[in-house]
């Protein structure tokens, strides 16, 4: 199941480097069916402290997080 896999993932990253993975996670919607967690992805990004977290710039790290 992809959430198990999302969780072993995060859990072998740093500790430091896991708000990066759980913003992803919440753009790409890896854990509410594929719909992307706005309010989470911004509040993410405000606490990694970024200078543009702003819906526009979170689209843009949505798209280029594609594989």
């Amino acid at each position: 199941m992809l959430r198990d896999d999302v969780e072993i993932i995060r859990r072998a990253w740093k500790v430091e480097d896991r708000q990066v993975l759980d913003l992803v996670v919440a753009l790409r919607g890896l854990e509410s069916g594929g719909l992307t967690d706005w309010p989470r992805a911004e509040e993410l990004c405000r606490a990694l402290k970024w200078p543009r977290c702003d819906r526009g710039a979170l689209e843009e790290l949505k798209k280029r997080s594609r594989p």
